[in-house]
């Protein structure tokens, strides 16, 4: 059993010791009568677990071992008809993305013009006249069809407002936010960002990440204090799901600063792999820099891994494919200079990183796997180098990640946006015989 598997069970199979567990806890909590999943070959079954007051699993064992660790104080649980799992680890997540634009309501379950109006009108109400009015998660189909966003979005809300969709690559800014913020012509932005202009005005689109910063740090930058708390409770809505781990990957130098000052306070609540993330804007020297904190960890989180991005998204057409989209989009990498890209890749990886590239389409899969392929170079930690979404993919490309022991982290939950009559904007960007290809999850596992 590996030690990251035995820190997530906490199967140490301890028996009673006094009445401490194996660790010299004291017993806070005991769960008996349950069926508990260990991980552990040796003991894959148990029945009961043990939890120090400080909320570390102590003892696994079946219920004698376990009750006789617990005392007076001890809450004990009786766990008939429950299954106890080790914690989930999630492969991809944003909490300090999602601390920094998951900001107001959340637009998920808004399914029309009508309810995105009753909802922005709420917040209106509760902000006031002239404040920002946010919301994010929204589905591409509700604005689907309108020629200007942004000034739909201003009727709705009666002022400024800032609404992401839901894989936040896009986001829909109204004509009086953007003058407030400065931009009254298209600025000059890194990769695929750009705010949309038409005919000489901004039709409210941002698309891509520099462009909302642009917008957002114009406006209603956050305070330091106020980010924090918000990745602080992500992290508790995080374990609310089960999630005890995952791999956060949006970091940077200032971001392990953060996540220090929560581990120093006990506030780190999940295990986290922490990428630092390199996009076209990122100077020489931030790259030199980086390449000398491949080691920086702390006690429940560790880098060494180079976070890159090969291409956007189907939805806005800066998805990198092989043969252009419906729309005529899809056929450019994230990064204006794609040599740099590849060179970046092939330095991280030689340095020891572990890289992780978002790659959507199939053109970017394979170049990614052609700049891992010339790094030929492990990362020091002893995984493999892994590729982002992959949500298109061709026969060739699964067998080349498994050939070249590429790992594939995917995310199929995105389907739930796709609808049944093949209507959504990914879908008819894609074309039918396309769209059948994606997130092909149990084709990559065949492949191995």
């Amino acid at each position: 059993m590996s030690e990251q598997q035995r820190e997530a069970a906490g199967a140490s199979g301890a028996r009673a010791e006094g009445a401490r567990g194996a660790s010299g806890a004291r017993v806070g909590l005991a769960i008996v009568g349950a069926d508990v999943i260990t991980l552990d070959p040796a003991r894959p079954h148990a029945s009961a677990v043990a939890v120090g007051a400080d909320g570390t699993i102590v003892a696994v064992g079946d219920d004698a071992e376990i009750r006789a660790l617990a005392d007076a104080r001890t809450e004990l649980v009786d766990g008939s008809g429950l299954t106890v799992t080790p914690g989930l680890v999630d492969s991809h997540i944003h909490p300090v993305w999602g601390a920094l634009l998951a900001r107001g309501p959340e637009l998920r379950e808004v399914h029309d013009v009508a309810a995105l109006r009753a909802v922005l009108q709420a917040e209106r109400a509760r902000l006031g006249p002239d404040a920002l009015v946010r919301g994010w998660a929204l589905d591409y189909a509700v604005l689907d069809g309108v020629a200007w966003p942004g000034e739909l979005l201003e009727e709705l809300a009666g002022g400024p407002a800032l609404v992401s969709y839901f894989d936040i690559h896009t986001h829909v800014a109204t004509p009086s936010a953007l003058a407030a913020a400065g931009i009254g012509a298209p600025p000059r932005l890194e990769g695929a960002s750009e705010i949309v202009f038409r005919d000489g005005r901004p039709t409210g689109e941002l698309v891509e990440l520099p462009a909302y910063w642009l917008v957002n740090d114009a406006l209603d930058p956050i305070a330091p204090a106020a980010l924090r708390a918000n990745v602080r409770d992500n992290m508790r809505r995080f374990n609310a799901l089960g999630l005890t781990g995952g791999h956060a990957m949006d970091g940077d130098l200032d971001g392990y600063a953060l996540l220090d000052a929560l581990e120093a306070d006990d506030e780190l609540t999940l295990r986290l792999v922490v990428p630092l993330l390199l996009l076209p804007e990122t100077s020489e020297q931030q790259v030199a820099e980086y390449l000398r904190h491949r080691d920086d960890r702390g006690r429940l989180w560790r880098g060494g891994v180079a976070k890159f991005f090969a291409d956007g998204v189907v939805e806005s057409g800066t998805a990198w494919l092989e043969q252009p989209d419906a729309r005529g989009g899809g056929s450019h990498c994230y990064w204006p200079d794609e040599q740099r890209l590849h060179e970046l890749i092939v330095r991280f990886a030689g340095a020891g990183f572990q890289c992780a590239t978002h790659a959507i389409g199939d053109r970017a899969v394979r170049f990614v796997l052609d700049a891992y392929a010339a790094a030929a170079t492990g990362p020091a930690n002893g995984g493999v180098h892994r590729i982002e979404h992959l949500e298109i993919a061709t026969d060739d490309l699964l067998a080349r990640c498994a050939a070249e022991r590429v790992a594939v982290s995917m995310q199929p939950l995105h389907g739930q946006w796709r609808a049944g009559d093949r209507s959504d904007e990914w879908t008819r960007r894609l074309g039918p015989e396309r769209a059948g290809r994606g997130w092909r999850a149990a084709d990559a596992a065949a492949a191995g």
